[in-house]
């Protein structure tokens, strides 16, 4: 088959390729099974030696001792057969690394660079008649073996492909051209990006299969309907090459973690400071030294730290979960490899175990005096690196039993060349206590601790994964997994990633567990989920469905009028718990403009008894109370108090902000919102992330409303009128445009005329209605007490604010009387006379 070029750029051909000369031989039953003939030679020749040294005792020596020798000499020829086949056959050297051709791709025979496994799937393709990504993936489900583990974890049938595949094939006609298909191509092309992506030598199975999902259309709808994307199936098979990954025992890199001769009595000796450390540099190596994933920058960053002949000390600030203790574990693991700077190889990490220390210490001044034991040992072994946990407790603390400010006595230390400090703290702790004192702050470098991503935390759920599976005797889906990651992200803001999704999915486990369940689904996820944060996930149930499709009619049931809010509310709603918002930010956010009593704080109530719950799910915030710009802490914190924003989001998350007479607050203050209401999240005074993506913000303002009531008596356009009091909002500098711009909608909310108050009557009697019931006291609300209500409470400037009062002074007022003078018992039935209030049985 000759090589191919076309618009892609693509060369393959197998036959010209080295790998093809070990596909010839593999034909060769000789070559393809000289592991086991060896293997049959070797015990041959062991029981004919066998025989004749047991046949010497008994006087039957035989011609054993010669069968044994030939067994043995066709041992040897077997295994130099198979050594010649698996090691030089089947992957003969590459002329240049595959990572070195990546740009001259069109230069090179991509069929060069295939793994001997791969290359027996595009042979078989390629005897089979075709050329096409289908033949491809056929023999690669039926053959390799690495597919069992990505259909296994995707709760794919590959039978069922495989069948479906087959049945395809006989349904149409093979023509067996020679050139091969687009599809193809594209396919041998990525495949082999991919490879290089991955930094493998050649392209595997897992890079072929990768390569297929981006590519092959039945493939994609096999996996479209499993739920899967195309990043999905680059992470699974990645998953496998990291399982099947085989380290050789005898390589200098691995032989070496079992440590070097004479290298612990070249170590400083230390007897006093080892009675209160944590020998991590001995943990690792019990452990195995497990693999550190991500971090990679504060990993080298530390190294350099260390690596100084002055301020050779760092502090790792970071959320406690962030992956802090783990950078340490990969300095120290590289450090024993002798993988690190010259100048922390080959150090002991030890960790002071300061309860220790404390409790054997009497009184503050002992205390010291075993810290300069400590230290000072540490100065004179001149390869030891300290680690303090909880550093921040430790420095400008008030003496007290217990407790101890070290800062002093380190701060001599600090500046010599051989002491050197690894502290771990919390972005408060550090803040608080390190960053403000003058001794240590300026001897030790701070190192800042992200939270890790979402594909290393990935790799982190994989490899735990497989120990839950084995604790549990569960199986763990793979859509599980990134559900686990998505819902963590989304609406757990108590910790960090990894720990939080560490921790969700040995939940989820778990409750499979609990349940007698076989297979950990996205829904065991939602559920815990669910519970945790009282938020909707996942399906939406049938109570759920209907109070969604009827949002309208519900909120109607308490705002009256303004279709224009209810509307767009019920909108943003809807599209957030269907999960086809194409934004990032909240589940909607809207700016409610308009005169006071209009219905524009108790359409916000409505909303949060309809969708949230409960109206105390509401976080209301008057921002006439953030008027200068020093008030901004009491809005989202600081080191000495909490803040009313942030700490309502973060203590429930799924909530509705109002923010009221927004118009007086600060205009600096107002800029905080910028990033809410783009992002959804925002950084409190604590520099912690705080997540207001499962929130809906409603700000409230009465700021051009003699425009609207002028608009209202000269029945104006109501369009032009909110254009008119936006234009005039800009002008008057009262709002930016760019703040305007980032809500949702602006809502203008208009005056309620005589018709609407006569609803809100009948609503806010209602309640009056409700409450009496409770008590079996039925009371008759006449069209004549809603009429007398609304003469009494209508003001085009107050609209519906008077209301409330008047009826709480009038009929409340009357019905508290009468019921504490007992003159109402249960089951009465009555009606308030509208004239004079008076309570009339019926």
């Amino acid at each position: 088959m000759g090589t191919v070029n076309i618009f892609t750029m693509v060369n393959f051909d197998l036959k010209k390729s080295a790998i093809y000369r070990a596909l010839l031989f593999d034909k060769v039953i000789f070559f393809r099974r000289a592991n086991f003939f060896a293997g049959f030679c070797i015990v041959f020749s062991l029981a004919f030696l066998f025989l004749f040294v047991g046949g010497g005792y008994l006087g039957l020596r035989g011609p054993f001792f010669p069968l044994a020798i030939f067994f043995f000499s066709l041992f040897l020829f077997f295994l130099q057969a198979d050594l010649f086949f698996g090691h030089f056959l089947k992957k003969p050297a590459l002329l240049m690394k595959i990572s070195e051709v990546e740009k001259d791709i069109d230069k090179i025979n991509i069929a060069d660079f295939l793994s001997f496994e791969s290359a027996k799937i595009f042979q078989k393709a390629e005897e089979r008649g075709g050329v096409d990504s289908y033949l491809l993936l056929f023999f690669l489900l039926k053959e390799a073996r690495e597919m069992n583990f990505v259909f296994y974890r995707t709760l794919i049938d590959k039978e069922q492909a495989i069948l479906s595949l087959e049945t395809f094939f006989r349904e149409r006609e093979f023509v067996r051209d020679k050139t091969y298909t687009d599809c193809f191509l594209k396919t041998v092309k990525d495949a082999f990006l991919i490879a290089v992506q991955r930094g493998n030598e050649r392209i595997t199975n897992e890079d072929v299969f990768t390569a297929l999902s981006r590519h092959n259309r039945y493939l994609q709808e096999v996996l479209y309907r499993a739920g899967l994307k195309k990043r999905d199936i680059f992470d699974l098979t990645s998953w496998q090459i990291r399982i099947n990954e085989k380290e050789n025992p005898w390589l200098y890199k691995n032989l070496i973690k079992r440590g070097r001769l004479g290298t612990e009595w070249a170590s400083g000796h230390t007897p006093f400071l080892e009675n209160f450390s944590i020998d991590w540099t001995k943990a690792m190596k019990l452990a195995g030294f497990p693999k550190t994933v991500g971090h990679q920058e504060e990993i080298d960053s530390l190294e350099r730290v260390l690596s100084r002949s002055e301020i050779n000390s760092a502090v790792l600030t970071g959320r406690p979960g962030s992956g802090r203790r783990s950078i340490i574990q990969e300095v120290v693991k590289k450090s024993f490899l002798g993988e690190g700077l010259s100048e922390i190889n080959h150090c002991r990490f030890l960790e002071v175990d300061m309860s220790s220390l404390l409790a054997y210490a009497k009184g503050v001044e002992e205390t010291e005096k075993v810290l300069e034991e400590v230290f000072s040992e540490a100065t004179k072994a001149g390869n030891v690196v300290l680690i303090i946990n909880d550093f921040h407790n430790f420095i400008g603390k008030e003496q007290r039993p217990g407790v101890i400010d070290i800062s002093g006595i380190l701060s001599s230390y600090l500046h010599l060349r051989t002491f050197r400090v690894i502290g771990i703290s919390s972005y408060a702790g550090f803040r608080e206590n390190i960053e403000n004192n003058t001794q240590v702050f300026p001897l030790i470098e701070k190192i800042e601790v992200k939270e890790a991503t979402q594909e290393d935390t990935l790799i982190l759920l994989q490899r735990k994964t497989l120990l839950l599976e084995k604790k549990y005797k569960k199986l763990i889906s793979f859509a599980a997994l990134k559900k686990v990651i998505y819902l963590s992200e989304r609406y757990i803001q108590n910790a960090p990633f990894p720990e939080k999704a560490l921790d969700l999915l040995e939940e989820s486990v778990v409750h499979v567990y609990q349940q007698r369940e076989d297979i950990l689904l996205p829904k065991h996820v939602e559920k815990i989920v669910s519970e945790r944060t009282e938020v909707p996930v996942g399906e939406v149930g049938k109570e759920e469905r209907e109070v969604l499709l009827n949002m309208e009619k519900l909120l109607h049931e308490r705002v009256v009028n303004q279709e224009e809010a209810v509307k767009a509310i019920s909108f943003a709603l809807r599209r957030s718990r269907a999960d086809v918002d194409t934004r990032k930010g909240l589940i909607g956010s809207f700016l409610f403009l308009g005169p006071t009593g209009v219905g524009k704080t108790e359409t916000a109530k409505a909303i949060a008894d309809v969708y949230f719950g409960t109206e105390k799910r509401i976080n209301r915030i008057d921002m006439s109370e953030f008027q200068n710009i020093s008030d901004i802490s009491r809005l989202i914190g600081s080191y000495n108090e909490e803040g009313s924003l942030v700490t309502g989001v973060r203590e429930d998350p799924f909530s509705l902000v109002l923010l009221d007479e927004i118009e007086k607050a600060h205009p600096d203050i107002l800029n905080l919102f910028l990033q809410v209401l783009d992002e959804g999240h925002l950084t409190d005074g604590k520099g912690r992330k705080v997540n207001f993506q499962n929130c809906m913000l409603i700000a409230t303002s009465n700021a051009g409303s003699q425009i609207v009531l002028d608009a209202v008596e000269k029945k104006e356009d109501w369009k032009q009128t909110k254009e008119k009091i936006l234009k005039n909002l800009f002008r008057e500098g009262v709002f930016r445009p760019e703040f305007i711009n980032r809500f949702d909608e602006t809502v203008l909310f208009t005056p309620l005329s005589r018709e609407d108050l006569f609803k809100v009557a009948e609503i806010q009697l209602q309640k009056i209605v409700k409450s009496l019931k409770e008590k079996d006291i039925s009371l008759n609300v006449t069209d004549e007490l809603k009429k007398k209500v609304v003469e009494m409470s209508y003001d085009p400037v107050f609209g519906a604010r008077e209301m409330q009062r008047n009826i709480q002074n009038s009929i409340g007022e009357a019905l508290s009387s009468a019921i504490l003078k007992e003159e109402l018992e249960k089951g009465d039935s009555i009606k308030i006379n509208p004239e004079d209030f008076s309570v009339i049985k019926e």
